[in-house]
């Protein structure tokens, strides 16, 4: 069952509950539902007819020359499970969110061609778009969520109850915010402009709160009587007081909340329909009492006529559907009383008066979260939401849905051209779309910035969907939305292509990519290449076949002796690697596997064995000797050969996938040893298992006699020197290099996430040694000649203190995270005391609300943060270049020259940054001596968000926003020829602190921790760095010992395998 029919109405009544506790939210929410399903408000959800277009069928203009399509093709949705769906917008019951629905209807039908359906109803409105958004299948209370596929796409224009709507929902299914109108909304009380024209005679000012106050003026007298509102008032349109108490409209008066805060219990009501306020009663006729009429808002009109002392008689008119607003809007016309009237809106516009607001004190945030009334309500811009995966399933609506926005005098045109037209007889659906159409012809350098690159043939949108860039050879591009699309194998597709091409002549490609059809060299099977063209095997085999394995036995057999003469070395190697490895993996002929090469004996038949294809054994194989033509797509076939033996096991069971396994990560062991050491790496190889290859899997038992090869223990030897003297000649980077850009591509890691965690607990093992050697390499440091000055450097910072403990529980955290004055002492600055991250009131109000939430549903988490690490990041990409000037400035104060070493932008060469690389000749109290100098990029945001995870409770730095923790945004690195070197450097950046833009304000010296949890120690400072425009920020400077550095470095390598969440998330890390 949907949402009752006149939620519209309730929407703004219970809007208030935005900022109060989420469980009295869910509770008042529950109580209107049930009610409105015993009154059996069921209205259907309908679709709307847009039989008129307004730039007919589609925009023609050549900057969007990639969006036009035919007239019966479509753009669609297009979801992960291959379904295609319409673009589904909600149209809602007032006009303004009409208006830009309409609007957001032309533009994605017509300017960017998709298919759109709008759903009208009167269960379409701000509340219910929030639920439909989240996918819940059972509105009345969304318990049951389909959040795969959403009755509607996007909101349109989110009010109050939306967002508390919103708060109610599951955390995980919650709508994404797409964007913030630049318009107010508007809920108060009116009066009419001729009645304050007659105050004004009087020196009353009718548009100002003060002058309703019943102690020192009479505005009675400026109003309508009681009796004539009663008379004007069909029976069924007044909301009972009895109704009111029992919810039965959804409605409540909140008595309790009334009495709590204002200490009056004089709650009754006069003929159960007019609620007389304290300072109405107090007069001697009722009659002096100001008639209030209202829809909305009737609790907060209670509490305010009490606060404020005024003397009114209030009446609840019904609400929820056309026909109660009518009447609602009739009585106000056709009388002089104060009414309650939101705005954007059109009803009211159409008469010679014009409504005026009645100023009200100024709202009171804070009370009106705690559900006291006694300030008007705050006007508030509203919001448009989207469906939680669009921007996964559709990037390029999203990009709309993001980028829309309006000001107030666009709205306000809205409703004026809105008015005239349903005022000159137009139907309003008509009327709605007509001012949208208007509005986008007359402003077209308005929203020309808000529809995405939508490419055509031959091309595909960049990251940004800014423009469109030219689809490179070995990649198809259809065009529109659709991304770049790799050529298959058997075609080819040359730069520019729209669609893949099929090789000629029978032939196919041997991988993906092809460019051109010189990558057609290849037959499919049961297929040979004879000439220029692939023939059936069964010709090859009479014409070419039969005569040439005659002549090839002959040959043979006679040049059998010379055979190692002739071969080229490598291809031998890489037999008997073949040959070892099919030992130690158990996939010989007798485990019953074969090459699909390989000749069987007379008794044995190939659909009885698991078929290897040549080319997967031999990527196995120079992956074993770390070979740089290793084909990771090769491998993965192999893989999958050994997954799984037939119907027999299932997957991942068999002896020779786990054999795999263990042989994969010896493999690894040996890329990602730190020592170049070959005992090492001896050891390592023999418990690989690199044993006896023989020739026995490779040939047939008939050929073994025929031509008698074996293996002697010479030969096994040197298999064995011959592996060592491969991985000698690769230095640790070579073979970093191979792990990182060969291994880790294979698709194995990505199937069994089980072989992953093993792949992290071997670094783990790893890191432990290194641990151990940067143990010994700190015991020498400290040995040495100013190596205790360096363990007990700690210069005296002024402000700041060193030891303070900090929070340390969830418990703590939710307490004190975002109070003004905080309960502990920092021991450090922040971020946010430099301003490079900023929030207000409203921000800790919506942190405060996300926090009670989660608690509420027992999921406790930082909370998001997206908003303050875009605002570091963002500082950090305007102040690093400045921030790296500023610290090389100190340093060439004390150098005699500059060498620039490297200037990298390889991710191939560097496993964690981009960096730049120089090398300093400086003066040192020892005399000259060398510093490198290594320029970090700026922190990336990903990384960020991971340190927030770091910052959380129970560590002592749980302080909201956790983002103002990270003190690395902006860095370097320093690395010095030992200690005395380093406390100089530190020396050096601490003198300056007193002039120049950088001021030292923390030491993090890990020399003087007796125990460190990674075994690295380096010296950190953090220094406040002042750059142009007064713009602050708080960045890093690592000095590091230059032994220790290359420790760090390999220990980070095996750091980013350890800390992935999955092979992606670590690809994604070093190759960012």
């Amino acid at each position: 069952m949907l949402w009752v029919a006149k939620f519209a109405g309730q929407a703004r009544g219970l809007a208030r509950f935005a900022g109060q506790d989420r469980l009295v939210h869910i509770f008042i929410a529950l109580i209107f539902i049930a009610q409105c399903s015993l009154v059996a408000c069921t209205p259907a959800i309908t679709l709307v007819d847009h039989p008129n277009s307004c730039f007919n069928g589609q925009y023609d203009d050549i900057r969007f020359a990639g969006l036009r399509l035919s007239d019966v093709k479509k753009r669609f949705l297009a979801y992960p499970d291959g379904s295609a769906h319409n673009v589904s917008l909600p149209y809602a019951s007032w006009s303004s969110a009409r208006i830009v629905a309409e609007i957001i209807y032309i533009l994605l039908e017509e300017v960017m061609g998709y298919s759109v359906v709008s759903l009208s109803g009167v269960a379409i409105n701000t509340g219910v778009s929030m639920a439909y958004l989240a996918g819940c299948v059972d509105i009345e209370k969304c318990v049951k969520i389909n959040n795969a596929n959403p009755t509607i796409h996007l909101s349109v224009e989110t009010w109050t109850m939306g967002i508390a709507t919103l708060q109610g929902l599951p955390y995980a299914y919650r709508p994404l915010l797409a964007n913030v109108y630049d318009y107010k909304t508007v809920d108060q009380v009116f009066v009419w402009q001729s009645t304050v024209e007659r105050g004004k005679k009087d020196k009353v000012f009718l548009d100002f709160y003060g002058y309703y106050n019943a102690g020192s003026y009479n505005p009675e007298q400026y109003f309508d009587s009681l009796d004539k509102l009663l008379a004007l008032t069909p029976i069924g349109n007044i909301e009972t007081c009895t109704n009111l108490d029992q919810g039965t409209y959804g409605n409540l008066r909140y008595k309790a909340d009334y009495i709590k805060f204002t200490g009056n219990n004089q709650l009754d009501c006069y003929r159960d329909m007019v609620w007389f306020s304290p300072a109405c009663r107090r007069r001697s006729n009722t009659s002096q009492c100001v008639p209030v009429m209202v829809q909305y808002e009737y609790h907060v009109m209670l509490q305010l006529s009490f606060f404020l002392d005024f003397p009114v008689a209030l009446v609840k008119f019904r609400d929820g559907s056309s026909a109660f607003d009518q009447v609602y809007y009739d009585v106000v016309r056709g009388g002089n009383f104060v009414f309650g009237w939101f705005k954007p809106d059109d009803n009211l516009l159409a008469t010679d008066n014009v409504p005026v607001r009645v100023r009200m004190p100024d709202p009171n945030g804070y009370e009106q979260a705690q559900g006291k009334y006694a300030t008007g309500l705050v006007d508030m811009n509203p919001r448009n939401y989207m469906w939680r995966y669009l921007p996964s399933v559709d990037k390029h609506v999203s990009f709309l849905a993001s980028k829309l926005d309006f000001f107030d005098q666009d709205v306000q045109e809205f409703m004026a051209q809105s008015n005239v037209l349903k005022t000159s007889g137009m139907p309003s659906r008509e009327a709605m779309f007509q001012v949208a159409c208007n509005w986008l012809k007359g402003n077209e350098q308005t929203w020309f910035p808000w529809i995405p690159s939508i490419c055509p043939e031959g091309f595909y949108g960049d990251s940004t969907l800014l423009s469109c860039l030219s689809c490179p050879a070995g990649w198809f591009c259809p065009g529109g939305t659709a991304n770049a699309t790799i050529c298959p194998v058997g075609f080819f597709c040359p730069e520019n292509s729209t669609q893949a091409i099929q090789c000629p002549n029978k032939k196919i490609t041997s991988m993906y990519g092809a460019s051109s059809s010189h990558g057609c060299d290849t037959c499919p099977s049961n297929f040979v290449l004879m000439g220029n063209e692939c023939e059936h095997i069964s010709i090859f085999i009479v014409v070419v076949l039969i005569p040439f394995i005659l002549l090839a036995v002959l040959l043979l057999m006679y040049f059998r002796k010379f055979q190692g003469r002739l071969q080229v070395q490598e291809d031998k190697d890489l037999i008997e690697m073949i040959s070892d490895l099919r030992k130690r993996l158990h996939i010989q002929l007798k485990d019953g596997y074969a090459l699909s090469t390989e000749r069987l004996g007379m008794r044995m038949a190939r659909s009885q064995l698991k078929v290897i294809a040549k080319r997967s054994m031999e990527a196995a194989a120079r992956l074993s000797i770390f070979q740089d033509d290793f084909d990771e797509h090769f491998f993965d076939s192999f893989c999958m050969c050994l997954l799984q033996r037939g119907s027999e096991a299932d997957v991942g069971d068999s002896e020779q996938y786990h054999n795999l396994c263990d042989w994969l990560l010896e493999q690894c062991r040996i890329l990602l040893l730190h020592s170049n050491h070959t005992q090492d790496l001896e050891r390592r190889l023999e418990q690989v298992g690199s044993t006896v290859p023989h020739w026995d899997s490779l040939l047939s038992s008939c050929m073994q006699r025929v031509l008698g090869w074996f293996m002697t223990g010479e030969q096994r030897n040197k298999l064995l020197q011959m592996r060592l003297e491969k991985i000698r000649n690769l230095s640790k980077e070579e073979r970093y290099l191979f792990f990182k850009t060969k291994v880790t591509n294979i698709k194995l890691w990505k199937d069994d996430i089980t072989l992953f965690r093993r792949l992290q607990l071997l670094a783990q093992q790893l890191m432990a040694d290194l641990v151990k050697s940067c143990e010994q390499r700190f015991n020498e440091m400290v040995n040495k000649e100013h190596g205790a000055v360096l363990v007990v450097y700690a210069p005296h910072i002024p402000g700041v203190q060193s030891d303070v403990e900090g929070r340390r529980s969830w418990q703590d955290y939710s307490s004190t995270f975002m109070e003004q004055n905080r309960h502990v002492t920092l021991s450090m600055e922040r971020q946010d005391t430099v301003g490079a991250v900023r929030y207000g009131e409203r921000e800790k109000s919506d942190a405060r609300t996300d926090w009670e939430q989660m608690v509420k549903e027992g999921a406790l988490e930082c909370l998001d943060e997206e908003i303050f690490v875009v605002q570091l990041n963002t500082r950090s990409r305007i102040l690093n270049d400045g921030f790296h000037r500023a610290v090389m400035d100190v340093l060439l104060s004390h150098c005699t020259g500059l060498d620039a070493l490297t200037s990298s932008s390889s991710r191939e060469t560097r496993p964690v940054e981009e960096t730049v690389v120089h090398e300093l000749r400086c003066i040192f109290r020892e005399g000259p001596g060398n510093v490198k100098v290594h320029l970090a990029r700026v922190k990336s945001v990903s990384r960020m968000r991971e340190k927030l995870r770091e910052y959380a409770p129970p560590n002592p730095k749980g302080t909201w926003p956790l983002c103002c923790n990270i003190l690395d945004p902006v860095r370097l690195c320093l690395v010095c020829q030992g200690p005395s070197h380093m406390v100089q450097v530190a020396e050096w950046f601490e003198a300056s602190s007193s002039s120049g833009p950088l001021t030292l304000c923390r030491v993090k010296n890990k020399f003087a921790w007796a125990e460190v949890e990674d075994g690295y120690r380096d010296l950190k400072l953090h220094l406040i760095y002042r750059g142009e425009g007064n713009l602050q920020i708080i960045g890093e400077i690592q000095i590091q010992d230059s032994q220790l550095y290359s420790l760090h470095t390999q220990m980070h390598r095996l750091y980013s395998i350890k800390r992935a969440y999955s092979i992606h998330y670590y690809l994604n890390s070093v190759f960012r």
